[in-house]
């Protein structure tokens, strides 16, 4: 059972549920404006995946000819305590674009309640936003597949310190042409307040393999030996590490408003 509030959440971001991160990964475009992305974590109800599945998919034509309708990005999540759950994200919105209302959300709400909510077992909604200055992307369409999700969890204090180690590396990898495409994500609701996420997406399985030249080498370009040794060590101090986890890009439950 949703409130109305939830429905109307759900009918703007959830089912076609989490925001693009395929092609050129709408990812790579949460940075302009205030970027925000929400998400929602779901787990179906036991023996319904497939059931679940074929109704995200009528609801994507639904919601076709709707204007002002949100693009989402579903998502597999395939490794972890949540294997098998959905991550259903859109991403590149301004604080805004959350007070507009259109006038078919009712019928939205009353279609999602019908035929999507008895299918799902349990739902979490959370809110990011980009590190515009902590982004690696294509400058052309890539089609990625896999994405892979590391939290770290910044220590009491040590935020300034964190941000600015980050962009650093950040600096450093782009400078010297590291090949891998990646972002940072803060927390802004529903997830620990300290939180950063760091997501690498990939072309394919393969291509999670180290890449040339490797992030070791490209750091002991920009730094010495010594130099980088000691800024591991200093930090490190400011976060700890957290969990990891890699999802699956579904673009047949995705939808996109084009």
């Amino acid at each position: 059972m949703h409130t109305p509030n939830e429905r109307r959440t759900l009918r703007r971001f959830a089912l076609p549920l989490v925001a693009a991160l395929a092609a050129l990964p709408a990812l790579a475009q949460d940075a302009p404006g205030d970027g925000i992305a929400t998400a929602w974590h779901i787990e179906v109800a036991e023996g319904q995946r497939e059931a679940f599945e074929a109704k995200v998919k009528e609801f994507n034509a639904f919601l076709a000819d709707k204007e002002g309708a949100w693009e989402w990005s579903f998502f597999s999540v395939l490794t972890g305590p949540d294997t098998g759950d959905y991550i259903v994200r859109s991403g590149s919105h301004d604080w805004a674009d959350f007070d507009v209302e259109q006038d078919w959300e009712d019928e939205a709400d009353a279609w999602f309640d019908e035929n999507l909510a008895p299918l799902v077992g349990s739902m979490t909604r959370t809110m990011t936003r980009a590190d515009p200055q902590v982004q690696a992307w294509p400058k052309e369409e890539v089609e990625f597949r896999y994405f892979n999700v590391r939290h770290w969890y910044v220590n009491n204090g040590h935020a300034a310190a964190f941000q600015e180690g980050l962009r650093k590396v950040h600096g450093h990898l782009r400078d010297g042409a590291y090949p891998g495409f990646y972002g940072a994500w803060y927390s802004v609701s529903g997830l620990p307040g300290n939180l950063v996420m760091l997501v690498s997406a990939h072309r394919n399985w393969a291509d999670m393999a180290e890449p040339t030249p490797s992030f070791d080498e490209v750091m002991l370009k920009a730094m010495t030996e010594e130099e980088l040794g000691e800024f591991w060590r200093t930090w490190g101090k400011t976060y700890e590490t957290g969990e990891t986890f890699t999802v699956a890009y579904r673009p047949d439950l995705s939808f996109n408003a084009d």
